[in-house]
């Protein structure tokens, strides 16, 4: 449904009954004026794997959680999907808000912050592309950047051929 939200498409039908199946859930909290602080949540389904942090007022009892959800194989209930459309599912993170009634949460679709993570990463790939470009310029060779154990760094080689230009 998440996957869909965000895609601007039709969701599919939830299924029924409702239910979730963990095999794993941990997580510590701090608790201060009521408040229980979570930072490391993780749980693990059948298909998925949660990570995240929220806050629980216990006065209140209710929530309000960041999750990150990251399909791991094909859900069982995830039936005519094409492979193109499972690779979607298992290289997505999916962000999930989950808020109200600790009793009866509202669980949706963080769209906001999924656009976020695209935007991110669409940066990070032309930086990382800008990078290369400039690093071929300068003629500082692949196995240099990749070598590891080469007492100058990437960074100190690229200053030094600057510097030499000026």
């Amino acid at each position: 449904r998440a996957r869909a939200v965000f895609k601007q498409e039709t969701p599919p039908e939830a299924p029924s009954p409702a239910r979730t199946e963990f095999s794993n859930i941990s997580g510590s909290a701090v608790v201060a004026d009521g408040v229980a602080r979570n930072d490391d949540f993780q749980a693990q389904l059948p298909f998925l794997q949660l990570t995240g942090s929220g806050d629980i007022n216990l006065a209140d009892a209710t929530l309000d959680y960041t999750l990150n959800a990251r399909v791991l194989e094909r859900p069982e209930f995830l039936t005519g999907a094409s492979e193109a459309e499972l690779d979607e599912y298992t290289e997505a993170v999916i962000l999930l808000k989950i808020t109200g009634d600790a009793s009866a949460p509202t669980i949706r679709p963080d769209i906001a912050g999924m656009a976020r993570n695209a935007v991110q990463d669409k940066i990070d790939e032309e930086k990382d592309r800008l990078k290369r470009g400039l690093l071929d310029r300068l003629g500082i060779g692949e196995e240099e950047q990749e070598d590891e154990e080469e007492e100058e760094s990437v960074e100190d080689e690229l200053k030094k051929k600057l510097k030499d230009l000026f």
